[in-house]
């Protein structure tokens, strides 16, 4: 079976959930079931990572004015590689395939967020995938696909072995005699949340403040603004802008537990790795998160926008370093419910079914 994977983002940031989750799959379709693979993608960091792996990656134009140009383009990439799958990543990617090339290769969209907006222009395919039953449900009521053309497959993760120096160097680095550690990992734009974290951070009596050291790892267009807020709230001292790392394995190692303060979320990829770690979490109970969350078991779920109720269950951990340790089990039986093989091995029989269910070509 021939499995092209299509994604783009923006070339001035780096890879996103959707993009890590295209570079997972595309590995493992090669080693775990010897497909051959491809993916079509604009000139980004994921581009690069793929072609180091060697999978082939055809080039297309990240501006959305260039429609035209990449029609013409994804109809060159099927001529050449004739694939049985696109599997695309991205809606306007799934949007030009369906409309242009649904005859001659099987379409199938994979939805990661949460939207409410060009339900007129939303198009699937040949069948839809959905990584949270909220997602899901969107898809079929907002969107109007129909129940049997979409099915819900969890995000997994799949984390590299650790780098124990360079964990111990971290620990020198940021540890210092504060007591916790707390990781955020996320783009540092709105849907993140990151300025109600950083009220809850200021709402900390000065004495919980000095026990807590928040590691930022991400990058966007909100850091200087952010940069500037913890500036204003005296909070500084509590916070390290780490910008993109690819240490989060080992951040996570680190860390005492993970905050998510998202306003919306897909499926975050982020807080099953925290679960892969062992790490409890603190998160904003909304659609996505809430589906991978066990409140008080696997961490402490708080609501969106609420930087009075962040605040109180960062200090719960602060009061009660054991509970954290204590969340150890749970956190681990949790964790093998999103099984990254189980993941691939789901998308594999389906590429099957819609090459079985569908004539192309």
């Amino acid at each position: 079976m021939k499995i092209l994977y299509a994604h783009r983002y923006d070339p001035k940031f780096l890879m996103g959930g959707a993009a890590h989750v295209v570079f997972h799959l595309a590995l493992a379709m090669k080693e775990y079931f010897h497909e051959e693979v491809a993916c079509a993608v604009n000139s980004c960091d994921l581009a690069t990572k793929l072609t180091s792996y060697g999978v082939t990656v055809y080039e297309i134009p990240w501006k959305r004015s260039a429609s035209v140009q990449m029609v013409w383009r994804l109809k060159s990439i099927l001529r050449e590689f004739q694939p049985d799958i696109v599997h695309s990543h991205h809606r306007y990617l799934t949007f030009l395939s369906d409309v242009f090339l649904k005859r001659q290769s099987r379409i199938l969209h994979t939805e990661h967020v949460l939207r409410h907006d060009r339900r007129l222009l939303f198009r699937y395919g040949h069948h839809a995938t959905a990584v949270s039953e909220s997602v899901r449900k969107n898809l079929i009521e907002y969107y109007k696909v129909p129940q049997d053309r979409v099915d819900m497959i969890s995000n997994a993760v799949s984390l590299r072995p650790l780098n124990y120096a360079l964990v111990d160097s971290l620990r020198c680095r940021y540890a210092g005699e504060r007591k916790m550690i707390a990781l955020c990992v996320g783009r540092l734009d709105e849907q993140k949340g990151h300025t109600y974290m950083f009220d809850a951070i200021a709402r900390l009596p000065e004495a919980s403040r000095s026990k807590i050291k928040i590691l930022l790892a991400g990058d966007g267009k909100l850091k200087t603004e952010l940069q500037e807020k913890t500036n204003r709230l005296k909070i500084g001292d509590c916070v390290e802008y780490l910008g993109y790392t690819d240490d989060i394995p080992e951040l996570l190692h680190l860390c005492d537990f993970l905050i998510l303060p998202s306003l919306w979320e897909g499926m975050p990829l982020v807080v099953l790795e925290a679960f892969q770690a062992g790490k409890p979490v603190i998160a904003t109970d909304i659609p996505g998160t809430k589906e991978v969350m066990l409140q008080n078991r696997t961490g402490i779920l708080v609501p969106p926008r609420d930087s009075e109720r962040l605040a109180a269950a960062i200090q719960e951990f602060l009061d009660d370093p054991k509970r954290l340790i204590d969340m150890g089990p749970a956190i681990a039986e949790h964790a093998q419910q999103f099984s990254f093989p189980t993941m691939v091995k789901r998308y594999h029989e389906l590429y099957q079914r819609l090459c079985a269910q569908y004539a192309v070509g």
